[in-house]
């Protein structure tokens, strides 16, 4: 919706205008931001996702921040600043990038885990600020740097003890228990570490592992 967000090292979100008009002036031409908004935490990896009128950034305080992506609710002032609709902590530092499908939010944490949360911000949310917990989580043999994909129904995700795991997205077949705690639908094991994030196409999954060489499997498994 012509604005392009990306995340700092000083643990800000910034939104600007994608035109360039916008706060923008001088030759050469330099945009001031139309909002930024502050996480916690010491520094922001990863990029943020965009989907249904919030942006969503994960940091390294452990936590995924959802912000109003035209800048209007819970912002003010001049220059304008915005704090978070709903955050969602996590166990750990975040560095891979939030995916959002079937009204999940996505992400994998360094503690060894994999979330799924409510993308809205309703579901097992509450209080003021808003704070949420998982629908799902699910526990990888080692810290989760890959951001996900998601495809037919299945979200996939690479972790440093070397594997490329598929789960139900839904949090369904594999899951038990209260809290829900998800095992992989399938999983395969690469040679070294998946920091990679999955890519899919016709049918198949396609993922790096850090030894140099890419994986193709089939989205079945």
């Amino acid at each position: 919706n012509g604005t392009v967000y990306v995340g700092a090292t000083n643990t800000t979100l910034y939104a600007y205008d994608a035109a360039g008009q916008t706060n923008c002036g001088g030759i050469p031409k330099t945009c001031a931001p139309l909002w930024t908004a502050p996480t916690g935490g010491t520094f922001i990896s990863s990029s943020p996702a965009v989907a249904g009128g919030l942006v969503y950034q994960g940091a390294s305080d452990g936590n995924v921040y959802a912000f109003d992506a035209a800048g209007s609710t819970n912002c003010s002032g001049t220059p304008k600043v915005c704090s978070p609709l709903w955050t969602a902590p996590t166990g750990g530092a975040i560095y891979g990038s939030p995916g959002i499908a079937y009204g999940h939010l996505f992400i994998g944490s360094s503690d060894n885990k994999f979330y799924a949360f409510d993308a809205l911000g309703d579901t097992n949310c509450s209080g003021v600020p808003k704070v949420c917990s998982p629908l799902w989580t699910a526990t990888t043999g080692g810290a989760v740097e890959s951001s996900p994909a998601i495809a037919n129904g299945l979200v996939f995700v690479g972790s440093d003890d070397h594997d490329l795991d598929a789960f139900d997205a839904a949090g369904y077949l594999g899951c038990s228990g209260s809290p829900l705690v998800c095992t992989p639908i399938w999983h395969a094991t690469t040679p070294n570490s998946v920091i990679s994030s999955p890519a899919i196409s016709r049918g198949h999954v396609y993922v790096e592992s850090e030894g140099g060489s890419l994986y193709t499997y089939a989205l079945g498994g």
